[in-house]
């Protein structure tokens, strides 16, 4: 994972992984995990089951997503 300097954030489930051992996987690649979906977030990753309004919302602020898969 390339995330370095990146700041990422989670919406839905991974399967196999919780949300601390996702924070820590970015944190370790580089990355800072955030909790909170706003402007100069760089990329909300979609898992299982995505709380729709902040996927609807990423897309309204420009920021990319990338799908679990």
């Amino acid at each position: 994972m390339g995330l370095k300097d990146m700041k990422v954030m989670l919406t839905g489930t991974l399967a196999g992984m919780d949300r601390m051992a996702f924070k820590k996987r970015v944190t370790e690649a580089g990355g800072e995990y955030v909790l909170a979906l706003k402007e100069g977030i760089d990329l909300l990753v979609v898992g299982d089951k995505p709380i729709q309004a902040t996927v609807d919302k990423a897309r309204a602020l420009s920021i990319p997503t990338v799908d679990k898969d």
